[in-house]
């Protein structure tokens, strides 16, 4: 459970009445997730059955949704499942299953991740895109496929549908507010490559450097190249605006 996740959650049914009986697939609460990982205070007020493949921590009843469940037809109101279908290895079964118990006119929240380490639980197999999201639950309902982090590149991939019918233009407004209002990045919702962290340091000292602009004269500038531009040019090669300009496309 990432703290992103968590506050999704939070923000869902603040927006959904959400029906009874709530289905939470993918609910065992792995070493370090203790309490953290559980979300049924957000639903005190419903009825709610949390399952794994697994038994453990927050966990209610063992059931596989690679394979034909116990559940009968539309049983569930609302299913959610988060951070999970990164870990199962037949999707497809697993989404048509969900399609099987899910009640019509019933709501379903999926959550995963794209740009994230992996992270055996007890194994790791898939990445998301959002369209890989949109053609998966397809044939559930309309889906809204939301994103966080970067656009071209988020670390978690959303889907929100209503089993055969589609979400209130209201609804939609909603959740797109409750998601675009989020920060970008939550403790532990990605990954930083070690590349990335070393770039950051980088344009943190550029950004310092840029603070300082006002005070630094063309020399100083002549003095901020690479080595082997030096060699190329002096100083007074520089024209003020030019290095202005130069220094603002290197930002």
């Amino acid at each position: 459970m990432r703290a992103n996740t968590r506050e999704l959650v939070r923000r869902f049914v603040e927006i959904f009445d959400v029906p009874e009986p709530v289905l939470e697939i993918g609910a065992l609460q792995v070493e370090g997730q203790e309490g953290y990982g559980d979300i049924r205070p957000f639903f005190r007020e419903k009825s709610y059955l949390a399952v794994d493949m697994r038994e453990g921590p927050g966990v209610d009843q063992v059931e596989n949704f690679e394979q034909r469940t116990s559940f009968p037809d539309g049983r569930f109101g609302t299913i959610i499942s988060l951070d999970t279908m990164e870990h199962v290895y037949d999707v497809f079964h697993f989404v048509r299953e969900i399609d099987r118990v899910l009640a019509p006119g019933g709501l379903l929240l999926l959550v995963s991740v794209m740009y994230y380490p992996i992270h055996a639980h007890p194994y790791d197999y898939w990445r998301f895109t959002p369209e890989t999201f949109r053609r998966l639950t397809a044939a559930i309902g309309e889906p809204v496929i939301l994103t966080q982090g970067e656009p071209d590149f988020p670390h978690t991939v959303i889907a929100v549908i209503r089993k055969g019918g589609t979400l209130t233009d209201r609804e939609k407004e909603q959740l797109h507010r409750a998601v675009t209002s989020m920060p970008a990045i939550f403790p532990g919702c990605a990954w930083e490559h070690p590349r990335e962290t070393a770039l950051r340091r980088e344009l943190e000292q550029l950004r310092a450097y840029h603070d300082q602009w006002g005070r630094v004269s063309v020399s100083g500038f002549y003095d901020f190249l690479p080595e082997e531009w030096r060699r190329e040019t002096s100083p007074s090669a520089f024209d003020p605006n030019l290095s202005r300009w130069y220094y603002a496309s290197l930002c």
